[in-house]
């Protein structure tokens, strides 16, 4: 009958067990760290002298030692524990990455909209860990630092898998303490409209007055560059601004209120986007999933928040 080489080699358990007892010069102290009885940690290493034919310890009373054979059988088995610890640790740290995700996001959908919601993402089973990383303009996969990104653009980006998240249109906003101040509560009831435009879109106040048909004068008082300096600026109560709903809460901290129901197109969208050879689809596609959902639910409420 052929023996089998499994049969031959001593088990993991029993050189981790002889190992904590050659360190310890005592069965008792190797059985406390490895949590086990002292009896038990004798069994396995008297198992361990049968296999290989040897004397590994010399019992003397209470104490042991070890024995010109237990010196030489510990400096060799010592790198294949080493190696084997380290194999093991490689192994965990890949499982661990494998579950977290380096998402690049365009800034003000990453604070107005993306970090108020994460909670809701990292609630959910199997959710991955997110590092966050805000950014402005384009995103560069080739560095592999980055595993999936949220971009602001006129069209799908290129030399990556995408779909869009949500066509970017705005509505006027302002702050509930300058509308007391004008003593006005929809964009119709102000006699003249202190405007903050957006330096990308510098048009898009004269687009907006024409949509609506409204006839009330504009007095621009900034003009910015982001989403999220023209939110700031309509909290502090300096002027009206243009925002996609999406990312305003209808109550609570931060809340603004709409002064019209009408939307007008911008042109751009958000898209969710990753690199075609990723190598952790699953997270990426469930973070994907996540995005889809919930920006569509905020689209249906036409705010960031359901009204209080």
């Amino acid at each position: 009958m052929k023996r089998s080489l499994h049969a031959a080699l001593p088990s993991v358990d029993s050189l981790l067990i002889f190992e904590q007892a050659a360190r310890y010069a005592s069965f008792t102290k190797a059985g406390e760290q490895l949590g086990l009885t002292q009896s038990a940690v004798s069994r396995q290493v008297i198992d361990l002298e049968a296999l290989l034919g040897v004397k590994l310890f010399s019992r003397e009373r209470q104490r042991v030692a070890l024995t010109t054979a237990g010196v030489e059988f510990r400096e060799l088995i010592k790198p294949v524990i080493q190696d084997l610890r380290a194999a093991t640790l490689r192994m965990q740290m890949r499982a661990l990455r494998s579950n977290v995700l380096n998402l690049s996001v365009a800034a003000s959908f990453c604070n107005l909209w993306f970090i108020p919601n994460l909670p809701g993402y990292s609630a959910l089973e199997d959710a991955a860990q997110i590092n966050v990383m805000p950014h402005v303009g384009a995103v560069n996969f080739e560095r592999g630092s980055i595993d999936a990104a949220i971009v602001n653009s006129t069209t799908p980006p290129e030399n990556c898998e995408s779909f869009k998240l949500m066509d970017i249109a705005m509505s006027p906003f302002a702050s509930p303490s300058l509308l007391k101040r004008l003593g006005a509560n929809k964009l119709e009831d102000l006699e003249r409209i202190p405007a903050v435009d957006l330096q990308e879109q510098d048009a898009s106040w004269a687009i907006y007055m024409a949509a609506t048909s409204l006839k009330t004068p504009l007095d621009f008082v900034g003009q910015h560059s982001l989403y999220l300096l023209t939110f700031e600026v309509a909290l502090t109560g300096l002027g009206v601004v243009l925002l996609p709903p999406e990312f305003v809460p209808s109550s609570g901290l931060g809340a603004l209120k709409r002064l019209h129901k009408l939307k007008i197109p911008t042109g751009r969208s958000y898209y969710y986007c990753w690199p075609r050879l990723s190598n952790k689809q699953d997270a990426v596609a469930l973070l994907g999933k996540w995005l889809a959902q919930e920006l569509a639910a905020a689209q249906k409420r036409g705010s960031r928040t359901a009204a209080a």
